[in-house]
């Protein structure tokens, strides 16, 4: 399996981070809305673990890939995700899903989430909005418990 360097993070909120993945060598080719999976080893454990994430990132960035954690106890992936240094390599493999937006379905889009589950909206939303389809009309409903809980 290809390995990915994390190239940037940064924080969102108190326990939600974004990482970069660095795609330069081999740019990716996906669709707003769709997930890769991260793979990494742990100590004491006989196997890797692996967590799919969604793609936070529009499709026009094809050279890096951005997702959004949340650190969820006792997740194991998302407590080491939210605190990887940036240079650290891991194993990613896709894109896949199949949450996506269709153009066949037309331009008006109404996209709902909550929490850490805007993740694939903020893809879905940005890449309608910065030029995917021409006359895009696109709303967002957002629920979180509070204001600190906002991401993006």
């Amino acid at each position: 399996m290809p390995t990915r360097r994390i190239v940037d993070a940064w924080m969102e909120t108190h326990n939600v981070r974004t990482i970069r993945f660095d795609f330069r060598d081999d740019p990716i080719d996906f669709k707003a809305g769709q997930f890769i999976v991260c793979k990494d080893e742990f100590r004491g454990y006989k196997r890797p673990v692996q967590r799919a994430y969604s793609i936070a990132s529009t499709p026009w960035q094809r050279d890096f890939v951005d997702i959004t954690i949340k650190r969820e106890l006792p997740g194991l992936m998302s407590a080491r995700l939210t605190e990887v240094p940036v240079g650290y390599e891991m194993e990613v493999t896709g894109p896949s899903g199949k949450y996506l937006y269709d153009v066949d379905r037309g331009k008006r889009v109404l996209l709902l989430g909550a929490g850490s589950g805007i993740t694939p909206l903020y893809s879905i939303a940005n890449y309608l909005l910065e030029g995917g389809i021409e006359g895009a009309d696109v709303m967002m409903y957002y629920s979180v418990r509070t204001p600190a809980d906002i991401i993006y």
